[in-house]
C-alpha cells in the first residue's frame, strides 16, 4: 500500500512537471500552481528537481527541442506510461547522456525554477 501511494504521488509530481516542457510560456498563475502542488506534495524542493531530472526530463526535452512542439498538454497515461518505461531500461550510460543534456539545457529551465521558489517562498510567508 505505501509503495503504491508513494507511486501515485510520484505520478502526481510527474504530471505537474510536464507542464514546464510545453511549447509555450507559462503565467504566473500556472507557477503559483505547480508550486501549491510541490508543497502538498511530500517532496522537497530539492527532491523535485531531481524528480524532474531523471524521471520527467529524458521523456519530454526533446518537446522544448521541436519546432511545433506539444503546447496543450500531453496524455497522462502516456507520460506515466513513458516514464515508468524509461526507467526500467535506464543504465549507467543512457542517464549520463541525460545528465549531460540537462546540463546543457539547464538555462533554460532557469527562470522557471527561480519563479517556483518565488511562490513557494510566498506560500511559507
Amino acid at each position: 500500500m505505501v509503495a503504491n501511494d508513494n507511486a501515485n504521488e510520484h505520478e502526481s509530481i510527474w504530471i505537474s512537471l510536464s507542464e514546464l516542457y510545453l511549447d509555450t510560456k507559462l503565467q504566473q498563475s500556472d507557477y503559483e500552481e505547480l508550486a501549491s502542488r510541490i508543497l502538498e506534495s511530500p517532496f522537497s524542493l530539492e527532491e523535485v528537481r531531481e524528480i524532474d531530472k531523471t524521471a520527467v526530463f529524458p521523456i519530454l526535452y526533446l518537446n522544448l527541442l521541436t519546432v511545433a512542439g506539444a503546447w496543450n498538454g500531453f496524455d497522462s497515461e502516456w507520460l506515466i506510461a513513458a516514464i515508468l518505461k524509461k526507467k526500467k531500461r535506464r543504465n549507467f550510460l543512457s542517464q549520463k547522456y541525460y545528465d549531460l543534456m540537462y546540463l546543457c539545457m539547464k538555462g533554460m529551465f532557469k527562470d522557471a525554477w527561480l519563479e517556483i521558489e518565488n511562490h513557494l517562498e510566498a506560500f511559507k510567508k
